[in-house]
């Protein structure tokens, strides 16, 4: 497990500049309307931003789910979901079976032999879930995880990564308060400006906030 986390993200041509703070093993929820820069930020800790800076540098084990999934459309269920692993060097049935245990443990097992085109929405993002914690990451993005996705599905989800999120360090995006309050130990609020409460769901007074164009997270 990762220390306590904190960065700061600048990416001057899309109007951010903020410091993010999250402790080992807790989940920050970003929490704000489309366009507040949540989605930047978490591409930025990702790397995927070449104009933005993160400093100290992101660990390097950094998974990003995004709200596309970005699965690989030629690869199966179980290939897409092994993939990371066989990145860092595994042999590929070692990594098919570390595939196919997360597989199991996101209730997609059954999916394995199948082609992303072959999957709904929520499957598809099961095995982005899936492959994602198959990377053994040291921080977990989640971008806007439940966008898409019916209300039985989101649901399940929901439930899903609010077990395989337990002891994890992670960030995710959300403009939905359900969520936050689902899935987060900790909030920002990403609205012009962003105040931070450090200890789990304490109210945060915006006249304590220090107030800046876009986005500051404050401790309060």
């Amino acid at each position: 497990m990762t220390g306590d986390l904190a960065f700061t993200v600048t990416a001057p041509g899309r109007g951010i500049d903020a410091k993010v703070s999250v402790a080992s093993g807790r989940v920050l929820a970003l929490l704000g309307p489309n366009g507040s820069g949540k989605t930047t930020i978490l591409e930025a800790l990702a790397g995927l931003l070449p104009d933005a800076v993160v400093t100290p540098a992101a660990p390097e084990r950094v998974a990003l789910v995004t709200q596309r999934g970005e699965l690989f459309p030629t690869m199966s269920v179980v290939d897409n979901v092994a993939f990371p692993p066989r990145a860092r060097g595994m042999k590929r049935e070692p990594a098919r079976e570390l595939a196919r245990s997360w597989l199991e443990r996101v209730g997609a097992a059954d999916l394995a032999t199948r082609r992303p085109t072959e999957l709904s929405g929520g499957q598809a993002r099961r095995v982005a879930i899936a492959r994602a914690l198959a990377s053994s990451p040291e921080v977990i993005l989640l971008d806007e995880p439940f966008a898409g996705l019916d209300l039985e599905a989101a649901t399940s989800i929901r439930a899903l990564l609010a077990e395989e999120l337990a002891g994890l360090t992670a960030i995710i995006a959300t403009h939905t308060t359900l969520d936050a309050y689902a899935l987060a130990s900790h909030i920002a609020v990403l609205e012009g400006a962003v105040w931070w409460s450090p200890a789990p769901w304490r109210a945060c007074s915006p006249s304590r906030a220090r107030r800046s164009p876009r986005a500051w997270l404050v401790a309060c």
